[in-house]
């Protein structure tokens, strides 16, 4: 019994022994520094500034180009009588009468007289473009020169074999006068023939 004692007491030293040579499994997990009153933080969060309730705004609309007037007058090419090329916005910064015809029209015959005297009168200031309307089967370029020659009129003639000018114009019937302003704009239109007042009338609305 003495003896049983005895090797109880020497076992329970030695568990004792054993138990004080391992390491707490708290310290693996908890970090100790060297200064008692620090903390280290066992970890690090970095977080976005709060953003503001009012985004920046952006212009909704992309700046456009300038749009051309309603009454903008079409632009077109024709040719004169050396068959040179000649445009209308050749002529941007004059006054234009611009008046469509044929040798085989009555009323555009009719009608020229007028607008020689008007041409005579305000040539230097105003630009006349007498439109002819070249097919080629009913009108020529030298049924429409004889005529003009024949008659002794000297305003400018132009062909309009492709009927560039026809088709800018939406031409269904002649005569037809549109009188354009120096910016290239149509103040007003005439379809059929006109007297030299009218015309007189017409051109005083184009000049300066």
């Amino acid at each position: 019994m003495k003896y049983f004692i005895t090797l109880l007491l020497m076992c329970t030293i030695f568990l004792n022994l054993i138990a004080c040579g391992q390491v707490p499994e708290t310290s693996l997990s908890t970090p100790v520094s060297s200064n008692p009153t620090t903390q280290v933080p066992t970890s690090t969060v970095t977080t976005c500034p709060p953003t503001s309730s009012t985004q920046p705004t952006f212009p909704t609309t992309v700046p456009t180009q300038p749009t051309e007037p309603a009454n903008k007058a079409p632009d077109f090419t024709v040719y004169n009588t050396n068959q040179e090329t000649v445009r209308l916005s050749d002529f941007i910064g004059k006054p234009v009468v611009l008046n469509f015809w044929a040798s085989w029209c009555g009323p555009c015959k009719s009608e020229m007289p007028a607008f020689q005297t008007a041409f005579e009168t305000y040539g230097q200031d105003v630009q006349f473009m007498m439109v002819n309307l070249t097919d080629g089967t009913y009108e020529t370029r030298l049924s429409a020169s004889n005529f003009i020659q024949q008659q002794g009129y000297t305003f400018p003639i132009f062909f309009d074999p492709y009927y560039s000018a026809v088709g800018a114009y939406n031409i269904s019937s002649i005569p037809a006068t549109f009188f354009i302003d120096a910016e290239g704009c149509i103040v007003a239109q005439a379809v059929g023939r006109i007297n030299a007042f009218q015309l007189q009338n017409y051109i005083q609305k184009i000049l300066p």
